[in-house]
């Protein structure tokens, strides 16, 4: 699997984008999730639910090297999962971080957008 889906920090313009940057990611789209959004105050955590997630798929060549950077920098409070996400030219399996937190520990973004909450 060499596809992340960022719908939080990680996304262009977030605090920790340097990280997939720095990764030479082959090719970046908009991309969409299932689920809901909690505003967990300096990041935001995805869950299960019905709505509509918006982030980005980076597509990379090989991502054996960053997951475990990764897996480190989300920390015990995310999951690493396969989620399918969709973008303009269909849907695509990548590798996500959820929320694994109490579902109750912020509120909703009703957007789904991290960036425009």
């Amino acid at each position: 699997m060499d596809r992340l889906f960022a719908y939080g920090t990680l996304r262009s313009g977030g605090p920790r984008h340097a990280v997939l940057r720095r990764a030479r990611p082959a090719r970046v789209v908009e991309a969409w999730a299932p689920g809901r959004l909690l505003d967990l105050g300096e990041y935001p955590g995805l869950i299960e639910g019905r709505g509509r997630v918006a982030g980005e798929l980076f597509e990379f060549d090989s991502l054996e090297a960053l997951l475990p950077l990764l897996d480190e920098i989300e920390g015990a409070r995310f999951r690493r999962a396969q989620i399918v996400v969709e973008t303009a030219a269909g849907e695509f399996t990548a590798w996500a971080y959820l929320w694994a937190g109490p579902r109750g520990a912020g509120p909703v973004i009703a957007s789904g957008d991290w960036a425009g909450r």
